[in-house]
């Protein structure tokens, strides 16, 4: 697959409309992250909802470091909050 092809990157999609709910998590210190942040973007122009979180000194794969790092475990309590908050919220009568 080349890099130019939306089916690398959705963030060149053609059409970001009608996509579920979206959970992005960045890495300050990855090469990824301008990618996620602008995929951010993208959908919530497209009207889809987004919860972005950025996480400050972070690499990575910082999601599976908890065990090494307090600001790790910390940002992946964060995450399992969200994602918590997220369905919750959808299911209460």
């Amino acid at each position: 697959v080349e890099r130019r092809s939306r089916l690398a990157s959705p963030l060149l999609a053609p059409d970001h409309a009608n996509l579920p709910p979206a959970f992005i998590y960045t890495a300050e210190c990855d090469v990824l992250r301008d990618e996620g942040y602008a995929y951010s973007q993208k959908l919530e122009q497209a009207g889809v909802p987004v919860t972005y979180r950025d996480f400050a000194g972070m690499v990575h794969a910082f999601y599976g470091m908890g065990a090494f790092s307090v600001a790790a475990e910390q940002a992946r309590t964060r995450i399992h909050q969200d994602i918590h908050n997220f369905f919750y919220a959808n299911t209460k009568a």
